[in-house]
């Protein structure tokens, strides 16, 4: 399971993959993050060891998967519907980079990246809240099933 301090590095992923849309290794990165979410592993930095493999050495980008963090603090996410709605986001997102489709892989990137924020700063992410931060998200694209 992650940690809230996980969150952190899942919200910069998310902002690192709307920056640069069209980057090559997207797709198995949020594959990666939604295998790393799925874990029931119990340590710190679980996001950035799972994307370290993937990325290279001379990323500058991404280089921060190459430092693990030491925290004296560790809380588990439990919250089976927030473990959910990340996966989801996760996979399909990935869905939408393999075919290609930039802009509304953009647009829900740019919806979602904030998410983890809100989940660290203890902010109970239910459905309804979940259809608020993708509101202009569906009004463009239409009904997302998360």
């Amino acid at each position: 399971m992650i940690t809230t301090n996980d969150l952190f590095d899942l919200y910069y992923s998310f902002v690192l993959i709307r920056y640069d849309i069209r980057y090559e290794l997207n797709p198995q990165i949020l594959a990666q993050l939604s295998e790393t979410l799925k874990c029931e592993c119990n340590e710190d930095n679980l996001v950035r060891k799972s994307l370290a493999s993937l990325i290279p050495k001379n990323s500058d980008k991404w280089n921060f998967v190459f430092f693990n963090n030491f925290y004296t603090y560790r809380e588990l996410i439990k919250d089976e519907y927030t473990i959910r709605l990340l996966v989801n986001i996760c996979v399909i997102l990935k869905e939408l980079l393999e075919l290609k489709n930039y802009e509304k892989a953009y647009d829900l990137v740019d919806a979602i990246h904030y998410i983890p924020i809100l989940i660290q700063k203890n902010e109970k992410i239910t459905n309804k809240k979940a259809r608020k931060i993708l509101k202009n998200y569906t009004q463009k694209w239409g009904k997302l099933d998360l």
